[in-house]
Order: structure tokens, then C-alpha cells, then sequence
């Protein structure tokens, strides 16, 4: 996880409840203010839970940030397995978030 938490730059995480403990072991190994926001699938004690994070109405309008291009800004980062080696993140842009979303409609 440490790995993956350091080769992404995350500064979001969302932990299932059952694995908290052992994730927030992790982020107390990495740098202060690394991570901005922590959500929880399932419930616990002062940690928003997923539901926070989607369930937010209204949805704020979307708008395109300076300098975010959804051809090449990563969207998300899913790892392999790491069976011949350490583990390899793998970008995925907004727009091939949208198309995948698209496709399988």
C-alpha cells in the first residue's frame, strides 16, 4: 500500500472499514498533509463515510480547472497485482473514464 500511496501522489483515500486500522497505519508513514481526505466504507468513529462523498446534492456544476486537459489528467489509478515485480499503477484519463461509462451504458 505504501508503494502505491507513494507512486500515485494520492492525497484522497477511500478505506473499507474493516481495514482502516491497517491503512491508517500506512498514512501515518508518509509525509505531513500528504493526504487531504479520508472516506470510509462502512462506519467509523470522525471518518466521513462514502456515502458523504456521493450522496452530496446538489452535485456542484463541473467545471474545467486551469491546466486539467480530461485527455491526459488521471482519473483514477488502479494497480496490477505485482506478480513479476512490484506492483504497476495504471493512469486512466477522465476521458477514458467517460468513454468506458459510455460503452458499457
Amino acid at each position: 500500500m505504501m508503494h502505491a500511496m507513494r507512486l500515485s501522489g494520492a492525497s484522497w483515500a477511500i478505506v473499507h472499514a474493516e481495514l482502516l486500522d491497517q491503512a491508517e497505519a500506512v498514512f501515518s508513514l508518509l509525509p505531513p498533509n500528504t493526504l487531504k481526505k479520508v472516506w470510509v466504507i462502512g462506519s467509523a468513529v470522525d471518518r466521513p463515510a462514502i456515502e458523504d462523498l456521493v450522496g452530496h446534492a446538489p452535485i456542484p456544476p463541473v467545471t474545467q480547472l486551469d491546466g486539467l486537459h480530461p485527455a491526459s489528467a488521471v482519473a483514477q489509478m488502479p494497480f496490477s497485482s505485482g506478480t513479476t515485480g512490484p506492483r504497476k499503477g495504471v493512469m486512466i484519463s477522465h476521458s477514458n473514464e467517460v468513454s468506458r461509462m459510455i460503452i458499457i451504458k
